[in-house]
């Protein structure tokens, strides 16, 4: 069993993919042909199906953009912090969960752990009117 943990750099791809999302006008994604990724942002693309963010699609090599994922990026939901990875299942996932709050000014997402902050507070970090994120 391994720990995987929702990192800066997986938030990026998941941004990428929304755009992609956007761009083409359906949540069905070829990550090959519709995505620039580098290597890196590629092979690490398929752990966001650990945290319920994406979800394979019947068809080979398409990916499905989730409600959670449009939720998670509009700081409507959270999601779990770690999750506990078995065979490319998940089999558990932490208690603590993040919210995405937008992007600050070096263009890294940026987390906020329950708890840290309140939604107002964040908010007026990035000048941002109240409950406006992505």
């Amino acid at each position: 069993m391994r720990t995987e943990r929702l990192t800066p750099q997986l938030i990026k791809v998941l941004t990428m993919m929304q755009d992609a999302v956007k761009d083409k006008n359906r949540y069905q994604i070829h990550p090959e042909k519709d995505m620039r990724l580098t290597y890196s942002e590629r092979a690490n693309f398929q752990k966001l199906r650990y945290f319920g963010l994406i979800a394979k699609s019947k068809t080979r090599g398409w990916w499905v953009f989730t409600d959670l994922a449009s939720d998670f990026l509009k700081g409507v939901r959270g999601v779990p912090v770690e999750v506990y990875v078995d065979d490319n299942h998940q089999v558990g996932k932490s208690d603590d969960l993040r919210w995405f709050n937008g992007v600050d000014l070096q263009e890294k997402p940026f987390l906020l752990q329950v708890g840290d902050y309140a939604k107002e507070k964040v908010a007026r970090l990035f000048d941002a009117p109240k409950g406006r994120y992505l």
